[in-house]
């Protein structure tokens, strides 16, 4: 049993690739528009909850069924 630790990795910085490039199109083009620092700061907190709850629930539940297989 590998316990999966490198699946983990995988996913961590998978998932932290998809929401910085996510981040950058959305929130960047947005920030710009609106030119504003607290939309930057708002757009920067949301965005990061939203990555880190999705990585959490997509990520963990993944690395679980994986683990129980091998």
């Amino acid at each position: 049993m590998v316990c999966c630790i490198t699946w983990y990795l995988v996913c961590r910085i998978t998932w932290y690739l998809v929401c910085r490039i996510t981040w950058y199109m959305v929130c960047r083009i947005t920030w710009y528009m609106v030119c504003c620092i607290t939309w930057y700061m708002v757009c920067r907190i949301t965005w990061y909850m939203v990555c880190r709850i999705t990585w959490y629930m997509v990520c963990r539940i993944t690395w679980y069924m994986v683990c129980r297989i091998t």
